[in-house]
């Protein structure tokens, strides 16, 4: 597996940095950064990004104040653990989204040779359609992807599409891949052959490519290490439940 190299992870830091509106970043200094929303806007959530030596925790405005007084114990505390310290803070935390993984490549992966991978055109819209009616629609939010201006790879067992593979670029620099198999075809190698090829198309537009997963889904993690992503950071998020009036 290759490194990151120190210009890549400059790029990607500054990525992070602007997301979160850290305007004083540093990222070799250990940190717990309580910030407002940047990026993420209105979303009733809090956001924990953790890239060691830094945690930053990206909440509504009217939570930072609440998340003051216990900057200590959340820069310390595991992610998994958060959820106390959070609740002891007065937050009303709904829906856990994560822990999730991210983990980087430049490097083109090598092409699995079986199943047949390839990129998709217009004509295979039916194909896609016909995926996506095949999977949950949990899923296909997750995971599916839509014809457009960004490639789409796909994985075939014969004239089945089993897996499929798109991004979406953040920033100017980054492709965010997502990835979906059909249920019925997973643990065959659609979803690693996909992702592999979707992959090599997007370093190829000097892009840098990113993959992130829950840390629970083990099949889909041993795809991004087979592949030569690299671990980057963890992310963890709450939902916000709504105040009661």
């Amino acid at each position: 597996m290759t490194e990151l190299s120190r210009d890549i992870r400059a790029v990607i830091e500054r990525y992070w940095s602007a997301f979160f509106g850290w305007e004083h970043a540093d990222w070799a200094q250990p940190t717990c950064a309580l910030l407002p929303h940047a990026a993420l806007g209105s979303y009733q959530g809090l956001v924990v990004f953790e890239r060691p030596p830094v945690r930053i925790i990206s909440a509504p405005p009217a939570w930072l104040a609440p998340l003051q007084g216990h900057t200590a114990v959340l820069a310390q505390t595991p992610l998994k653990l958060l959820a106390s310290v959070l609740s002891a803070a007065g937050l009303p935390l709904g829906q856990r989204i994560g822990p999730a993984w991210i983990g980087y490549t430049t490097t083109p992966p090598a092409q699995p040779a079986h199943p047949p991978a390839r990129l998709l055109h217009d004509k295979d819209a039916p194909l896609i359609d016909l995926l996506r009616s095949d999977c949950a629609p949990l899923e296909w939010e997750h995971g599916g992807s839509e014809l457009g201006v960004e490639p789409l790879a796909g994985a075939f067992l014969g004239e089945a599409l089993i897996a499929l593979s798109g991004y979406s670029v953040w920033g100017d620099s980054i492709a965010h891949i997502s990835v979906i198999s059909h249920p019925d075809y997973r643990g065959l190698g659609g979803g690693r052959a996909a992702v592999a090829l979707l992959t090599a198309a997007a370093l190829q537009r000097d892009l840098i490519a990113q993959y992130r997963t829950l840390t629970t889904n083990h099949t889909s993690l041993r795809i991004a290490r087979r592949l030569g992503f690299v671990e980057y950071a963890h992310t963890l998020a709450y939902r916000l439940q709504p105040e009661q009036t």
